[in-house]
């Protein structure tokens, strides 16, 4: 949860603002619009704060910590929800992949691929100690 007076992170696990707009138009659209009947839509910059405090402490998601005066993250329950169905849609792969290409593009060289690597391999290697032992 980032403090709104200060601009800067509660824990060293949530996102900056700049991580934070890239990884957004990642995510999914919340399924519920604000204004709409029942609970609140629940913030997804907070979702993924308690997800990374949850994987960056080693806590149990049971221990993470609940907003009592909105302070800190939303229910386990609904932060756990988020990060399951996430990972079943398979979702952190792709973040992961597109976050790895816009990397792999924003440190490639001009002249990268005549140098990086030849099309052919030149040498190989062969693992000896991974086959069967000899029988004398």
């Amino acid at each position: 949860m980032l403090d709104q007076d200060t601009n800067k992170r509660k824990y060293p696990s949530e996102l900056s603002h700049n991580s934070w707009h890239r990884l957004k138009k990642l995510l999914p659209q919340p399924k519920k619009k604000a204004g709409e009947v029942g609970r609140p839509p629940t913030e997804l910059r907070d979702i993924i704060n308690g997800i990374l405090y949850v994987l960056r402490s080693g806590c149990s998601w049971r221990m993470l910590r609940q907003r009592p005066t909105a302070n800190d993250y939303p229910a386990w329950e609904t932060v756990y929800g988020y990060f399951n169905s996430w990972s079943k849609a398979h979702l952190w792969e792709k973040i992961n992949s597109h976050l790895v290409k816009q990397v792999r593009k924003k440190t490639r060289k001009p002249n990268r691929k005549k140098h990086y690597r030849k099309r052919k391999p030149s040498a190989g290697s062969i693992d000896s100690q991974n086959g069967p032992p000899l029988r004398h």
